[in-house]
């Protein structure tokens, strides 16, 4: 992670007319100093969210720093929808401030990328996660990706889902209510609940699900990304995710 020795008394003042959204945090993580560009990027307000963990825009806890402390990832704004951005984290230090900070520095690269790019940078970066992920078409609601731990929670290996109907997921009563929640989804962007899942030798088990959206350049919905943690054997998806 890069190190930067400067007097941090004067960045908030520098950082009020950065032209790409940057807040800084304490070294728990907890926000006090918010840019314009970051309200423009997020969507909170600085009385929002000084003071609150940037956690709340991590959809991934186990992210690692890159050796050069830049990484590419996905955040959650503040209204449930998904952006990919460039991250750029420095530490802070000065002699005359012995507590530890750090600048971070968003920029959302989404734009040049297709819905099937996000989609597919999704799965990767939860490709080894403990629980099940996957990516369906919002418009013929298929099974397009998916990681190994969802496939396998199914009783199915990842080539045998992929362009089935999501419904081969469902026990019928609960893709009969799936209909109702897929609106709630499309209206929040964001929308966690709990059903009934079924393997493929017939078996039911509870999950609990996180569905985000996935836009295309034109705000249409393209694709739903669904966290699904079997109820059985965990207690749910991780908070933040």
């Amino acid at each position: 992670m890069e190190t930067t020795n400067t007097n941090s008394n004067l960045i908030p003042e520098i950082l009020k007319t950065h032209e790409l959204a940057v807040y800084m945090t304490d070294k728990d993580g907890k926000i006090y100093v918010w840019n314009s560009k970051a309200s423009e990027l997020f969507g909170y307000s600085e009385n929002e969210i000084l003071g609150q963990p940037d956690s709340v825009f991590y959809p991934d806890s186990l992210e690692k720093f890159s050796p050069a402390g830049e990484r590419y990832g996905w955040r959650i704004r503040k209204d449930g929808s998904s952006i990919f951005v460039r991250e750029t984290i420095s530490k802070i230090t000065d002699a005359e401030n012995p507590e530890v900070c750090y600048m971070k520095i968003i920029e959302d690269v989404a734009d040049h990328l297709t819905p099937r790019d996000k989609s597919e940078l999704w799965i990767t970066q939860y490709e080894y996660a403990p629980w099940g992920v996957s990516i369906s078409d919002a418009q013929k609601d298929t099974l397009e990706m998916m990681n190994l731990e969802f496939a396998t929670m199914h009783g199915y290996s990842p080539e045998e889902l992929i362009g089935q109907p999501v419904s081969i997921v469902y026990s019928k009563a609960a893709y009969k209510e799936l209909e109702s929640r897929l609106k709630e989804i499309e209206r929040t962007g964001r929308y966690r609940f709990q059903s009934e899942h079924v393997r493929k030798d017939g078996s039911t088990f509870p999950v609990s699900i996180d569905s985000t959206t996935i836009r295309d350049n034109k705000g249409k919905i393209a694709y739903r990304a669904a966290h699904v943690a079997n109820l059985e054997v965990s207690s749910g998806v991780p908070e933040g995710h």
